[in-house]
């Protein structure tokens, strides 16, 4: 069983289970359709995805219900979905070849549902998987075994450093890390993960608990190689740290567009 869901968290989703059969029925008369649709109830830990597009099933690692939740954000309400109107404006811009590999950095990839998502709506998608929590890059690695996937255990800096790891007591997904000297978590920066393959960049996804405020801190040259930029800012969840500050001045600098989607901004 899933952990974490109470006894009304299992009628819940004997409740919006079929609700959303509904929804996905409903939005098949659409011009634009759906195409994943989670056909498990969330009370087991394997979930399984019906991608339309691809006609298969995908099965997914899900052990805690904030797991489950994060599940529900991208394949069911689709949070990194690029919408179809930019792909046209990117592609022009940076003149990519539709047969090229394409770079994506996941930077706080969780347990690899973004991943996954990333590896199925984006064409030749390469991606690196950089997580600081041992837990769930072992889950993000079974969730995405069948991806073209390399993985980093550690976290995303603007320099060379050690951080500890942080455990804020809000579950799996929000495990966060800070500076120390005697830190025991390696960085990355993002120019050095770029070196791993030989991939143009395409698309960095960045959801990293507050650290975007050091990883834009300098050396944010890479901002440019990237069409797509991802990110949740922080502000919200830790007032009065300005966490999201050196990410709109280094933003700011530049001509992209800025577009608020769910939790997330697009900049393109």
């Amino acid at each position: 069983m899933i952990e974490g869901r109470t006894f009304l968290g299992f009628i819940n989703q004997f409740i919006q289970t079929p609700l959303r059969y509904l929804f996905f029925t409903r939005h098949l008369l659409r011009k634009e359709k759906p195409r994943f649709l989670i056909l498990s109830f969330g009370i087991l830990k394997n979930q399984v995805i019906l991608d339309f597009h691809k006609k298969q099933f995908l099965k997914v690692l899900t052990p805690t219900i904030q797991d489950f939740r994060v599940l529900l954000q991208i394949f069911y309400f689709e949070h990194y979905k690029i919408d179809s109107s930019w792909l046209g404006i990117v592609e022009k811009s940076f003149q990519i070849p539709s047969e090229s590999k394409r770079l994506i950095l996941d930077l706080g990839s969780n347990i690899g549902i973004s991943a996954l998502y990333f590896s199925l709506t984006i064409p030749n998608a390469e991606i690196i998987l950089v997580e600081p929590y041992h837990r769930n890059m072992e889950i993000a690695k079974r969730n995405t075994k069948n991806c073209d996937c390399q993985y980093v255990l550690g976290a995303i800096s603007s320099n060379k450093s050690k951080m500890n790891l942080i455990d804020p007591g809000l579950g799996p997904d929000a495990y966060r890390v800070e500076l120390s000297e005697n830190g025991k978590v390696e960085t990355f920066t993002v120019e050095e993960l770029i070196s791993l393959v030989e991939s143009k960049p395409f698309l960095i996804k960045i959801d990293i608990e507050g650290s975007e405020n050091n990883l834009f801190e300098s050396n944010t040259d890479w901002i440019d190689k990237f069409p797509y930029l991802v990110i949740e800012l922080h502000d919200w969840m830790l007032l009065n740290q300005f966490s999201s500050r050196n990410f709109l001045v280094e933003i700011g600098k530049r001509r992209r567009n800025f577009i608020y989607q769910n939790e997330n901004i697009f900049s393109f």
